[in-house]
């Protein structure tokens, strides 16, 4: 259960499943340090976020949203978005409030230990990960429990793309190679080139008088003499 995956990616997992379903699975995984998911209902006034695990009203308090929130790497808008979405986070405590029991979570922790392990893995490692938005620039994507990095546009494809939309569209789930961990700057450089082979390997699959079908990618005019 503590495999690092892309939000939304443990969501329908029996373990999951099993664990939310009662207050003993939830004290469970608070004891086992296991990295849950469920999707977050609302995110009120002060930026918390609540949910809602089986029978238990669960929330996020602000502060325990995301890494990055303290220094403002992570945005606010970060947090409103995530509302009707999955988010993973690690059971912290179980308390009584108004006669009934509140499980207070954390997803910055989950995504603490997530970056950690990340930022000690060797160049050349294959990360799953799920595109959370384009920009003319690169990809941005999940690369595991909420965290953030981008593959930039020269990285995506061995072909000369305009946008990133040429070759992904936003929730789609990939792979991307680390080509560099910066653990000093707590970032991840990462690729998806190296993942398609190389011109030559993609040529090889093809022959002379071969008939195939293609996408145009871009189109020139010639003025006439």
């Amino acid at each position: 259960m503590n495999q690092i995956l892309p939000e939304g990616r443990l969501l329908a997992t029996e373990e999951n499943q099993a664990l939310l379903a009662s207050l003993e699975g939830l004290h469970a995984a608070m004891e086992r340090q296991i990295v849950l998911e469920s999707v977050a209902l609302r995110c009120d006034r002060s930026h918390n976020l609540h949910l809602r695990l089986g029978e238990v009203d669960a929330v996020i308090p602000h502060a325990e949203c995301a890494v990055g929130l303290d220094d403002g790497t992570t945005r606010e808008i970060a947090l409103l978005t995530r509302v009707g979405k999955p988010v993973a986070f690690l059971v912290t405590g179980l308390v009584g409030e108004d006669g009934r029991i509140v499980a207070q979570l954390s997803r910055r922790l989950a995504q603490e230990h997530a970056l950690e392990m990340l930022l000690n893995l060797p160049a050349g490692t294959v990360l799953p990960a799920t595109v959370t938005r384009l920009e003319p620039f690169g990809a941005f994507v999940d690369l595991g429990r909420g965290i953030p990095s981008m593959i930039p546009l020269g990285a995506i494809s061995v072909a000369r793309i305009r946008h990133p939309s040429d070759r992904f569209y936003t929730g789609q789930e990939i792979f991307a190679v680390l080509q560099q961990a910066v653990p000093e700057q707590r970032r991840l450089l990462l690729s998806h080139r190296e993942l398609l082979g190389t011109w030559a390997e993609n040529a090889a699959r093809f022959a002379p008088s071969e008939t195939v079908t293609g996408i145009v990618r871009g189109c020139w005019i010639t003025a006439s003499s």
